[in-house]
């Protein structure tokens, strides 16, 4: 019943160099991997395979309705699963809509590494350690 050292975080990222920042504020935690263009199927299916329970999506002005319809689209297929959107901090609309879909909380990009790593403890604490029981709690 101990915390996993290592865990597997997804993540949708503008670009590599979002993704490799990520990867760095979170590397005392676990690994972060690509989770692709975006695509729900693909995103579904990683989180099957890796056992993930937590997802970042990457937000911006040209893509926030599709961007938005993923995140409620991951959450309606994996209730427990949590979602943290990444963008530009000082976007309030970006904010508003990561919230409306879901997300869990929002991280502007290029945030100190240790407030990621501590948002990312904060959920962990707070998220089921597997997937094993079911939750009638609504």
């Amino acid at each position: 019943m101990s915390d996993s050292l290592s865990q597997t975080f997804l993540a949708i990222t503008r670009n590599t160099t979002d993704l490799e920042w990520l990867q760095g504020a979170l590397a005392p935690l676990g690994q972060v991997v690509s989770a692709g263009t975006g695509s729900l199927d693909e995103l579904l299916a990683l989180v099957d395979v890796t056992f993930a329970s937590l997802v970042f999506v990457g937000l911006d002005r040209e893509n926030v309705v599709a961007q938005s319809a993923l995140i409620e689209g991951a959450l309606e297929a994996k209730p427990m699963l949590a979602v943290v959107a990444l963008g530009d901090g000082m976007d309030n609309q970006l904010v508003l809509n990561a919230m409306r879909a879901g997300a869990r909380d929002f991280v502007a990009y290029g945030s100190r590494s240790s407030e990621v790593a501590g948002l990312v403890r904060r959920l962990s604490k707070r998220l089921p350690p597997l997937p094993t029981r079911l939750s009638w709690a609504a």
